[in-house]
């Protein structure tokens, strides 16, 4: 299967991570979360899946921790702002009727 990534642990042919988490009160308990080695799959199980260079996303989405700038300056995604009269209008049911 190759390396697997860092606090990965293969459980009777599941693929999981243990972390130790800590309540209100003080105590401290284990959280068994699934792992996915493939980026899609873990999007589509809402399973963990580790990034080499972002860290570990949550049920293959949401980052554990914020990005460095220098990983969001490298970022080329671009948002286009969009006027107002340019945007698709939502007409609303008493519209729909008139």
């Amino acid at each position: 299967m190759g390396q697997l990534p860092p606090g990965v642990e293969n459980r009777g042919g599941r693929l999981i991570r243990i972390l130790t988490k800590t309540a209100a009160d003080g105590s401290e308990r284990e959280q068994i979360r699934p792992v996915s080695l493939d980026w899609e799959e873990a999007k589509s199980q809402h399973v963990d899946y580790y990034h080499p260079q972002l860290g570990w996303l949550l049920w293959g989405r949401k980052l554990v921790t914020d990005r460095s700038v220098g990983s969001r300056m490298m970022d080329d995604t671009t948002a286009v702002a969009v006027h107002e009269e340019d945007r698709p209008r939502v007409v609303t049911p008493q519209e729909s009727e008139e």
